[in-house]
């Protein structure tokens, strides 16, 4: 029984192990699961050989407790374990760091979370390019470009008239200009106004 006592002794200390480092998995044997399994299967046998032999028996009350605190205890890891993986899972998935210590039994399960957590985010995750491609930006409008008619009253030096360039404007000359530029012709008295209309 010794053998089954020590067992039985570091299963409960992987318990507070788990409990204590509630952000990251304890260190463990890498056979902890088919261990465990072994010796609550070698508790199972024994308790029921116990029983067909003397169901009365203290041993079989000795057996049974062994039993049930292992079994609880096995569980209590492995749901310990289970929960910090998937949080670990999360974590990586969002871009942190992998998680460590996992057994080879836990191995697969953890990388197929991350695996399906990336899918998830990238599928759902609206500020990016997953599967909704990003509005564009509605351009916004230049501002119209208003023009007038003027008609040349004045022959004189030419004026920086961007429109015409350095091609001079003579007099009696009906031109379309931008109204800046017209402005500058009717202000210094080479042009008049001759469509009004199309000045607004």
């Amino acid at each position: 029984m010794g053998g089954k006592e020590d067992r039985g002794a570091r299963l409960l200390q992987q318990r507070r192990d788990e409990r204590s480092t509630p952000y990251r998995l304890a260190k463990t044997g890498h056979d902890f699961y088919p261990a465990t399994r072994a010796y609550l299967d070698e508790l199972r046998v024994l308790l029921q050989k116990e029983i067909q032999e003397d169901p009365l028996s203290q041993k079989v009350d000795y057996t049974r407790n062994q039993y049930q605190r292992a079994l609880t205890a096995a569980r209590e890891v492995q749901g310990l374990r289970l929960s910090k993986i998937a949080h670990l899972a999360v974590q990586a998935a969002a871009g942190g760091a992998a998680a460590e210590d996992l057994l080879p039994e836990e191995k697969g399960l953890y990388e197929a979370m991350v695996r399906e957590l990336k899918g998830f985010t990238r599928q759902y995750d609206f500020d990016s390019d997953g599967t909704k491609a990003p509005v564009p930006e509605a351009p916004v409008p230049a501002e119209a470009v208003r023009e007038v008619v003027v008609r040349i009253v004045a022959d004189g030096p030419q004026l920086p008239i961007e429109t015409y360039g350095d091609s001079p404007l003579h007099k009696e000359d009906v031109v379309t200009l931008p109204e800046r530029e017209a402005r500058i012709l009717i202000d210094s008295k080479r042009a008049v106004l001759v469509d009004s209309s199309r000045c607004s």
